[in-house]
């Protein structure tokens, strides 16, 4: 039997303006250990940054309606809580506007559409790759 590492409460913030997507991956994280948060476009998640949540790693699409779209949202959490890993997913095969907006901010990027378990577990990796607090449980 393969052994799993497990969040124990990690607080993921999950952003997407699809909200089927963004129940399913609520429901499929939360199943696997995650606190999440849920918000449906860029400035509903920097309202919830600026209100005090303070996640442990952030999942958001690249493009969303609204002023902060998914790289505006990457830098500003980037800026606030610098060791929080950014995972960004996108339908698009480029989804930056122009040079200017590589995203550097990003620690990495998934192409939809998206395997749920596949999302789960990179969110796992780079919860360990970033030496969070997190308490990770094996099981």
């Amino acid at each position: 039997m393969k052994e799993h590492i497990v969040p124990s409460g990690a607080k993921a913030l999950v952003v997407d303006d699809n909200s089927q997507l963004l129940k399913s991956l609520d429901l499929k994280l939360t199943r696997d250990g995650f606190a999440v948060s849920t918000a449906e476009s860029g400035d509903e998640a920097v309202s919830l940054l600026r209100g005090g949540l303070v996640p442990d790693i952030l999942l958001t699409d690249a493009v969303m309606p609204g002023h902060v779209q998914g790289w505006d949202l990457a830098r500003y959490s980037k800026e606030k809580y610098p060791s929080v890993p950014v995972i960004m997913m996108s339908g698009y095969a480029r989804p930056f506007v122009s040079e200017e907006d590589n995203c550097s901010e990003i620690d990495c990027f998934l192409a939809k559409p998206l395997g749920l378990a596949a999302v789960s577990e990179e969110l796992r990796l780079w919860l360990v790759k970033s030496n969070s607090a997190v308490e990770l449980k094996v099981g």
